[in-house]
């Protein structure tokens, strides 16, 4: 729900501004084309792909394999797009396996200094003792829940997102858990902030995206201030999914009954 959310108010504003100045979006006409000649790239370029999703999201909803399971899952189904493409050389699978080994290595460090930093904050009590700083204070529900939003925003500028998620989570799900926040609402609430993140300058990832596939005359500071728009859609779609929680939790909640 909240993905179709933002992608609706996305679409939306595009609408409105094309609208608006009709030379953001000018037309150009179209060379005629053969039924096939429309649906061949959509059967040939999307399908594949979205059978890779099915496979590992699907496995996952029915009930039929873990998240590891389906991750296995999913490497099978690339393997067997990968053959129907006729790309599956042992160059590629090479190349696909030190790619693979490379960032599973990053992580794995990510992961190693996350576990040391929250043992060391459980050894030394610092844990504890800033819950019960921050209990002392006495700060509503809501507050808490947008200071760490906050937090999580401006650490989105700069950083990763599982570095993100391994260094604040030893503090959040404690905080979360004492101040009687549904832990569902406070993931789903997290993965839209670190949707966010991928798009908030300066190290944005999708900033730097869109500039490699933007003409060479398109700056970087016009991509900067491109996303913004975007970016405060985004944001108001985060207000409403704190303001409304069930907008964060009936279908997770419809899907686990």
């Amino acid at each position: 729900i909240p993905g179709l959310m933002m992608a609706a108010s996305f679409l939306i504003y595009i609408i409105v501004r094309c609208h608006a100045n009709p030379a953001l979006a000018p037309a150009y006409d179209v060379e005629p084309a053969t039924l096939w000649q429309r649906w061949k790239p959509l059967l040939t370029h999307v399908l594949p792909l979205m059978g890779i999703f099915v496979v590992v999201v699907g496995s996952i909803l029915g009930g039929w394999a873990t998240p590891t399971e389906s991750a296995a899952l999913g490497s099978v189904a690339s393997a067997l797009a990968a053959i129907g493409y006729g790309k599956l050389t042992l160059a590629a699978m090479k190349k696909a396996i030190a790619e693979t080994a490379r960032i599973s290595v990053m992580i794995l460090f990510i992961i190693a200094a996350s576990v040391t930093f929250s043992q060391i904050l459980a050894f030394s009590g610092a844990a504890d003792g800033l819950l019960r700083v921050i209990t002392s204070l006495d700060a509503g529900t809501m507050v808490l829940l947008l200071s760490m939003l906050i937090v999580l925003l401006v650490l989105g500028a700069f950083m990763d997102q599982v570095s993100m998620i391994m260094i604040t989570l030893p503090f959040f799900i404690p905080l979360a858990q004492s101040a009687g926040i549904d832990l569902l609402r406070f993931g789903v609430l997290m993965l839209v902030v670190m949707e966010i993140s991928f798009t908030t300058p300066p190290f944005g990832l999708l900033i730097f995206v869109m500039k490699g596939v933007a003409p060479p005359e398109i700056s970087l500071g016009q991509v900067y201030r491109a996303a913004i728009p975007f970016i405060l859609l985004a944001l108001g779609v985060l207000a409403l999914l704190i303001l409304f929680p069930d907008l964060t939790t009936w279908l997770p909640n419809l899907i686990r009954r």
